[in-house]
């Protein structure tokens, strides 16, 4: 099953090649663009190089590129995904599956393809204009918060990958992910005010304990909003994982049993 959905995937990333470069440089550009703007804040917190000195820029220093990117990231990545419900409106789905390839094979090469795949052309978005202004930089992107938002994106592209399967159409599928990931959070950071007014209001302390939900969809957003709560990434991660691994389950079960491209 592995080769054959990784033969797929690169038919796949083949043809959603163009898009993908394309994507990519945007994105560098993109970039490259804000951390020009930071450069007098990058420089005064960069240190000449020295043999003896180790350099640790502060996590928070590419926190505005990264929240920025980030979010075009998780766009492509939602968009990427709903393109197989376009082969399966096409037909396309069908001739394939009418090969020895399986139901499981062809789901999961197209998840390499519009989500693995994507997740690496960001990281290289990320790191070549860094290594371009000052390699140094690299260090001051946490891995915490590339697992976040790997972790948000993934989750979010997921969701619109199954509506993709499950509705067939690509416009369905385009506004469940597009609803999910740009309209949901904004809902829920409406409901979060309610809470923090309500509570404040009752005279009760407003907490990360009373939030933690919004990390099951948003684990990034959930760090990077509420930091001030004293909220911690492996918190985020361990409530968004269980989910992520549901839908991923769901996923399988779905189209071992109940997936038809016709």
């Amino acid at each position: 099953m592995q080769v054959k959905s990784l033969i797929h995937a690169n038919f796949i990333t083949r043809i959603l090649f163009k898009e993908f470069i394309i994507s990519m440089t945007v994105l560098s550009i993109i970039q490259a663009f804000f951390l020009s703007l930071m450069l007098p804040s990058i420089a005064i917190s960069l240190r000449p190089y020295s043999y003896h000195i180790h350099f640790s820029p502060s996590p928070k220093l590419l926190a505005p590129v990264i929240s920025i990117t980030s979010y075009i990231y998780g766009i492509i990545a939602v968009i990427a995904a709903a393109q197989i419900a376009s082969e399966i409106e096409r037909g396309d789905a069908a001739l394939y599956l009418s090969f020895p390839i399986s139901r499981l094979s062809y789901i999961f090469s197209w998840i390499i393809a519009a989500i693995v795949f994507p997740s690496v052309m960001y990281f290289l978005s990320l790191s070549i204009p860094l290594l371009i202004i000052e390699p140094k930089l690299l260090f001051g992107i946490g891995g915490e918060e590339l697992l976040l938002i790997v972790l948000q994106v993934s989750t979010s592209a997921i969701i619109s990958f199954l509506a993709a399967i499950i509705l067939k159409r690509r416009a369905f599928a385009l506004a469940v992910g597009m609803f999910e990931y740009i309209i949901l959070p904004f809902i829920f950071t409406f409901i979060i005010a309610l809470l923090s007014s309500y509570l404040s209001y009752t005279g009760q302390s407003f907490t990360s304990s009373n939030i933690w939900w919004f990390a099951i969809l948003y684990p990034y957003n959930y760090y990077l909003f509420f930091d001030y709560l004293g909220v911690k990434w492996f918190e985020a991660a361990c409530v968004n994982i269980p989910f992520l691994l549901f839908i991923l389950a769901f996923l399988i079960i779905y189209t071992k049993r109940y997936f038809e491209a016709g």
